[in-house]
This record gives C-alpha cells, sequence and structure tokens, in this order.
C-alpha cells in the first residue's frame, strides 16, 4: 500500500506541473557577431597626398613670423582684454626664452622661459589665478624650423 500511495504522489506532482517546468531547456546563446574591421584610416591618409592639394597653413590671428635668420626676437602682442590664462600657439619649431606679462593694474609677470624649445601645438604660458585685464605680452623667441608663427591665446 505504500508503494502505491508514493506512487500517486510522483503521478500528482507531475500532472500538477506544467509541461514547461519539467521539460529539458537548452540554453540558448547568440553567435557571437564577426566584425570585420578594416584599417581605413592608413587608406584615407595614403589617399589625401594624391587627391588633395597642398594647402598652406592659414596664418594664426595675432600672431607674428619668424625665420631662422632673425634670431632671437622680441616679439609684442597688444591685448587690452580681460583674461585668465595665457596660452601660446607654435606654427613650425620655436626656441623661446622669456616672456613679460603687462597688466592693467601696473602688474608685470616676467617668466624665465629656459630656451624651452616648442613645435606645432598650443601650450600654457602663465595661469593669472583671476580674471585680469592684460594690456601687453612681451616674448623674447626665435624660429628653429625654417619658417615659424607664434600665436597668442586668452583664457577665460
Amino acid at each position: 500500500m505504500r508503494n502505491v500511495l508514493v506512487w500517486c504522489a510522483v503521478l500528482t506532482c507531475a500532472i500538477s506541473t506544467p509541461a514547461s517546468a519539467t521539460r529539458f531547456r537548452p540554453i540558448h546563446r547568440q553567435e557571437p557577431a564577426v566584425v570585420w574591421r578594416i584599417p581605413t584610416a592608413p587608406v584615407f591618409w595614403m589617399l589625401s597626398k594624391v587627391t588633395a592639394p597642398f594647402r598652406a597653413q592659414p596664418a594664426l590671428p595675432n600672431s607674428s613670423h619668424l625665420s631662422r635668420d632673425m634670431g632671437w626676437t622680441s616679439l609684442t602682442f597688444d591685448v587690452h582684454e580681460p583674461s585668465t590664462a595665457i596660452f601660446v600657439e607654435v606654427q613650425g619649431q620655436a626656441q623661446f626664452d622669456a616672456a613679460d606679462i603687462v597688466c592693467s593694474d601696473g602688474e608685470i609677470v616676467s617668466l624665465p622661459l629656459r630656451n624651452s624649445v616648442r613645435g606645432q601645438g598650443m601650450f600654457a604660458l602663465h595661469d593669472l589665478g583671476a580674471t585680469k585685464t592684460v594690456e601687453q605680452v612681451r616674448i623674447t623667441a626665435r624660429a628653429r624650423s625654417p619658417q615659424a608663427r607664434v600665436g597668442l591665446r586668452l583664457g577665460l
């Protein structure tokens, strides 16, 4: 009798449970997508030399021209604008000796640049800390490349 009761309990459980719970379901995983990556940047870079005509770099606004023949030159930038930081932008390659920043309140900040050489790009010259009206910036520099341009940018 005891075997019959156990057998009835097993049948009752099997009938009362939904079919989805008793059926084995394999885990379906998505196949990883195959992504073909073609390095197009080198191709475009090579084609750009062939298809695009050479264009000279645009002149920097508020900039001065330097050539290697000029030697050490004092560049003066009249600014007369408020600023919190001063940046120097270089096209070509230039070597910097010193810089002076003249503010409207009479403060003169002298910066020894220690013959640092800078190439293409924008570089921080000085952080003023607070907004000050900059009257003039004087930079002593020379070109290390045959031609160079040195421009001034202000940060607010």
